[in-house]
């Protein structure tokens, strides 16, 4: 100690201590508050983006049903026009028609 500090009694250091303990447990308490927040905040836009991830895929499953749909109806339309064609060649082959 300096000749300018005086001395304190041990009372007054343990009550200093004390504060500075209860200080630095609000510093601490403050800190979980502020991580529980941003952890909520990142909670928050993850499931924002798990329903934007849901909604793109549910669009994508109906454009790819209207594709498939639009594809067996052209074959379905090639198989009955090919049929018809065979059809009219063997009645003609046949001297049918």
């Amino acid at each position: 100690m300096t000749e300018e500090q005086p001395h304190r009694a041990l009372t007054e250091r343990i009550a200093a201590l004390e504060a500075a303990m209860t200080h630095m447990k609000d510093i601490q308490a403050y800190r979980e508050r502020m991580q529980e927040d941003r952890f909520d905040r990142l909670d928050a836009h993850n499931r924002a983006q798990d329903v934007e991830a849901e909604k793109f895929a549910t669009e994508t499953k109906e454009s790819v049903k209207g594709i498939y749909k639009l594809i067996w109806s052209g074959m379905s339309w090639l198989v009955c026009a090919t049929g018809g064609l065979l059809l009219a060649a063997a009645l003609k082959l046949l001297g049918i028609v």
